[in-house]
């Protein structure tokens, strides 16, 4: 039987996720998508908040990447904006890329 991976926090957006209480459950890597998680999407690069709140999360000793279906020049944008690794073309929900991620990262 498959194991089924269940969300037990939920939050309105990214930026009112309590990150403190992740690392006290000593959860450190976080993975983002870029459509309407890290911005609209419309936008074509992160808003000023975004940079802010990436920052802040690499500082406080998270490991970032995004995972995202978005094709390689909006998915690069992204991640060379927020200093961060992101994987497009992810076909999620479908388990390569994490796999990929996991295995790049020594997860």
């Amino acid at each position: 039987m498959k194991k089924q991976y269940k969300p037990t926090i939920y939050a309105k957006n990214i930026y009112n996720i309590n990150y403190n209480k992740l690392l006290e459950k000593n959860i450190n890597t976080l993975l983002f998508d870029i459509d309407n998680t890290i911005g609209d999407s419309k936008e074509k690069k992160p808003n000023k908040e975004a940079i802010k709140l990436f920052k802040k999360l690499k500082e406080d000793g998270f490991k970032v990447f995004i995972i995202t279906n978005a094709l390689k020049c909006r998915a690069t944008k992204y991640g060379i904006t927020l200093d961060t690794k992101a994987y497009y073309f992810s076909a999620k929900p479908l388990k390569n890329q994490y796999l990929k991620i996991i295995k790049e990262n020594n997860l």
